[in-house]
């Protein structure tokens, strides 16, 4: 997404 940590679809953001 677009925080600070991996998610499903990108390697920033909320973890989804």
């Amino acid at each position: 997404g677009e925080s600070s940590f991996p998610e499903t679809g990108g390697d920033s953001g909320p973890v989804k």
